[in-house]
């Protein structure tokens, strides 16, 4: 980014440092036999004749210098048709930004100065302090955040504090000089590199900063406020910091008449969100669409923070949103796997997927299967889950590609916990899935120094495999185990007490943890229950009807209704149990989750079970109809009873 900022405008750029008082003369950089400009005297005119030819891609704007230049004096503005071919004189400006440009480390930029830094230019000083930021990031120098600042406490300044105060010093001499862009890029290089708020050199920088922010343009407003933001962070946020966003606010109208583009809007929504009004963030918003609208001009980039600048107003199923979704169905194709797969996870946050978009996705990503790796199906699995939505096809594929490849225990144990909430006991290599799960948790139980997590992520996974109709015997000798009772036995983590409570129905074993659970109880609609009531005094009347009875058995589950056995010989008892719409698969009548559980444990204690999904009765008419249904449900299960 940086070297693309300092040459792009290369006509300006160097306009400016002719009219600057800081020109360099001929023989000052002729003689400088040192290692920032390693040429002679008689080598300059060669030297910069070669650098044109050279492979640097930023040279290559500039042409070798001519004669009869003409030099622009003073400090007054320079039209287009002023602007002339280099010169010696110009090519000696670029020398200077090529050893900028050109250095590799951070004492490159250190040794720059120590040599010229006298002879820089306001240009200069701020490329190479932004250098200076770009190479600490680079070197992956950890950001100092504003909490744990202390004055001069940075390795990198602490470590150079002699050069870096002359560094300083110069900003701070020629930041009056600097344009609006060259003054942000110091600004933000600054805080990056971890210069105190507080510091006088920042403190300087933000009150010349009040000065000038009313005749920003909505890209420097955008960099603005998010300098401004970093800076508000921490312990150590900073009193005129708070009072320039609170400025900025202010400034919103005129900023929002003449921004352009997608992320100048959602940079001010991210940095200002909690300082706006409601009035105020609908105008960004209506600004925000308008631009979406007219441009068109939406990519993976703008619209990821599209979404997370709705997310930060808490905005949900908003037309911004929507026009993402669209923007994804129709480039879907040509979208790599991860950018697909983040902008599924954040619209999905925001409540614009749903199950019918999910099939259309999801067909998608089996057509252009390559691009997709392990985990992003993993994720798009979990988000598949969350809508109750079955693709057979799709999670034979994931499954496939989970054999294929080298997957960590927790990656298939997350899979595992997928396949198992939604039931799915139908996919063609589950088997050879849970072999492998299994033998990969064998190796964790081997491992020493057990902690509480490894002990969970064990416990979820033998809940999982029981689910998908794998117990493993091996496992569940560890959960039964001195080890796992010591850490887990009296735990009150409810995930833990779930799983405990999972196998506790799939395998016959009462465990502690789990027998503290509550009983479920279902609380359904009296009319519903006023319905089966009256159906079943119809066809089975005087038959030991009861109502939210505790199963047998060594878990209790609470039955919505019971039916003793009807005699020929008959002992087993049939229950109906009321269903609401997420006991099932998107429209299917597939049993998911804990109910799918709670069935065939019941079915393994010598119960009838039917199921009366609620969400069927709702969509009927009138209640002769709702009777004709439940009185189908009840004959069929006492028919299967005897």
């Amino acid at each position: 980014m940086f070297v693309s900022r300092g040459l792009v405008t290369a006509k300006h750029s160097f306009v400016r440092f002719c009219a600057s008082r800081t020109l360099l003369s001929s023989t000052c950089i002729a003689q400088q036999q040192s290692y920032f400009f390693p040429f002679k005297p008689n080598d300059v005119y060669k030297y910069i004749g070669v650098r044109w030819y050279c492979a640097q891609p930023w040279l290559k704007l500039l042409p070798p210098g001519i004669n009869d230049p003409r030099f622009i004096k003073g400090n007054s503005k320079v039209s287009e048709k002023q602007v002339v071919p280099v010169d010696e004189w110009y090519d000696y400006s670029v020398a200077i930004l090529e050893g900028i440009h050109a250095s590799e480390t951070i004492e490159d930029i250190f040794q720059a100065f120590r040599e010229i830094g006298s002879h820089m230019n306001e240009i200069h000083i701020a490329r190479a302090v932004a250098r200076l930021a770009e190479m600490s990031q680079s070197l992956q120098i950890k950001p100092v955040t504003n909490a744990e600042l202390k004055p001069l406490q940075s390795a990198l300044i602490e470590n150079n504090r002699s050069d870096f105060t002359f560094i300083c010093q110069l900003v701070l001499k020629f930041s009056v000089h600097m344009d609006s862009e060259l003054f942000l890029l110091t600004l933000n290089s600054l805080q990056v590199l971890g210069l105190p708020v507080k510091s006088s050199l920042v403190q300087t920088l933000l009150t010349q900063s009040s000065e000038r922010f009313n005749d920003f343009n909505p890209e420097e407003m955008k960099l603005y406020v998010n300098i401004l933001s970093k800076m508000s962070k921490g312990q150590s946020a900073d009193n005129l910091v708070a009072t320039l966003l609170d400025s900025c606010v202010v400034l919103v109208d005129k900023f929002t008449e003449n921004a352009e583009n997608i992320q100048q809007i959602t940079s001010v929504l991210l940095n200002l969100h909690e300082r706006l009004t409601e009035q105020k963030q609908e105008k960004l918003l209506n600004k925000l669409l308008a631009v979406i609208v007219i441009k068109n001009n939406i990519d993976f980039k703008s619209a990821k923070f599209i979404l997370n600048a709705l997310a930060s107003l808490n905005k949900t199923k908003h037309p911004i949103q929507y026009k993402v979704l669209r923007f994804l169905e129709e480039n879907c194709e040509i979208i790599d796997g991860n950018s697909f797969t983040q902008l599924i996870y954040h619209l999905n946050r925001c409540g614009c997927v749903s199950p019918k978009t999910l099939q259309f996705f999801t067909s998608k990503i089996l057509e252009n299967a390559p691009k997709f790796s392990f985990r992003n199906l993993i994720q798009i699995s979990g988000i598949m889950s969350s809508h109750r939505f079955v693709n057979i096809d799709f999670f034979n594929h994931v499954t496939k590609m989970a054999l294929e490849v080298d997957a960590c225990f927790k990656d298939l144990q997350k899979l595992a916990g997928i396949f198992a909430a939604l039931n799915l006991q139908s996919i063609v290599d589950l088997t050879k899935f849970c072999y492998r799960l299994t033998q990969l948790a064998l190796v964790t139980i081997k491992e020493d120094n057990l902690c509480h997590d490894d002990c969970k992520l064990i416990c979820s996974t033998t809940a999982s495999l029981a689910q998908l109709g794998s117990i493993p015997e091996t496992l569940l000798q560890f959960i039964n185990g001195d080890q796992f009772q010591k850490l887990l036995l009296n735990s009150e983590d409810k995930h833990i007490r779930q799983y405990l409570h999972t196998l506790s129905m799939l395998t016959g074993s009462t465990y502690l943890p789990s027998s503290r659970l509550p009983q479920v109880v279902h609380h359904q609609s009296t009319e519903v229950q006023d319905l089966i009531r009256s159906v079943l005094n119809e066809i089975v009347p005087g038959k030991g009807i009861e109502c939210n009875v505790p199963s047998t058995g060594h878990v209790l589950i609470n039955l919505d209704f019971l039916i003793e056995g009807l005699g020929n010989g008959s002992l087993r008892k049939t229950c109906l149990l009321i269903a609401p719409l997420n006991y099932f698969a998107f429209e299917s009548s597939h049993l998911i989750g804990l109910p799918a559980v709670k069935e065939k444990y019941l079915k393994n204690q010598g119960y009838c079970v039917a199921w009366i999904p609620v969400h069927k009765l709702e969509l009927m008419k009138n209640t002769e109809e709702k009777m004709i249904y439940l009185k189908e449900i009840v004959k069929d299960a006492l028919a299967d009873e005897k």
